[in-house]
């Protein structure tokens, strides 16, 4: 996880911007869409590490401790309860959202603050699809395809939900740490990073043998 941080270039490994300290580094010197395709690359290659780190330390499409097999057995009970889960996460987001982007405005006008609002109606707007979809499946379903379609998209959810979890972590870490020093990430990579790297490879190497 900490070299995806470093391969994405994100705080604290963002060096590449911090050049000369110079606004926003080598960005300076492009603009237009030479300077979009920059910040594509890196939300890109955000995104594609979160969903890796997604598959392999968060389990991937699997809601922990439900099988493919249960999802599909018991889709409409499953349904039942996100029909309660989904609204009640989504007023704790949205609480969360206007709590933290329209309290420290002074102007009531600001367009940050209208932004906000449009983001919390989207939200919205969202969970009553979803809502009515599952409600739906609850009227109309009588399991079959219908239910593997239901398991598929809910996995697929499960999914993005994960990675997009993983990309806040980015985010929070870009919040929260200063930018490292040249000659701290060269330790941090050199002395510490690869030693653990090798000494992985070890202990896998033995665990693999010593159960084979």
């Amino acid at each position: 996880i900490v070299s995806a941080f470093a391969e994405t270039n994100r705080t604290p490994f963002d060096l590449a911007e911090g050049e000369s300290e110079i606004v926003a580094g080598f960005h300076v010197e492009y603009s237009a869409m030479k300077f979009a395709l920059f910040f594509m690359g890196e939300y890109v290659a955000m995104f594609v590490s979160s969903a890796l780190i997604a598959t392999l330390y968060f389990g991937g499409y699997q809601i922990p401790w439900l099988s493919t097999e249960t999802l599909i057995t018991h889709a409409k009970p499953v349904a039942l309860v996100l029909m309660f889960v989904i609204p009640v996460c989504m007023f704790f987001i949205t609480g969360w959202i206007r709590r933290n982007n329209l309290s420290h405005y002074v102007r009531p006008n600001d367009p940050r603050v209208r932004e906000a609002k449009v983001y919390i109606a989207g939200f919205w707007i969202f969970t009553f699809v979803i809502e009515a979809v599952l409600l739906g499946l609850l009227i109309f379903s009588s399991g079959g395809d219908t239910a593997r379609i239901f398991v598929a998209l809910l996995q697929i959810g499960t999914f993005l939900l994960k990675t997009y979890t993983m990309c806040f972590v980015y985010v929070w870490v870009r919040w929260t740490l200063p930018r490292f020093r040249y000659d701290q990430l060269q330790k941090l990579g050199w002395q510490m990073l690869l030693p653990l790297s090798l000494l992985n490879i070890f202990i896998t190497s033995a665990v693999v043998v010593a159960l084979s």
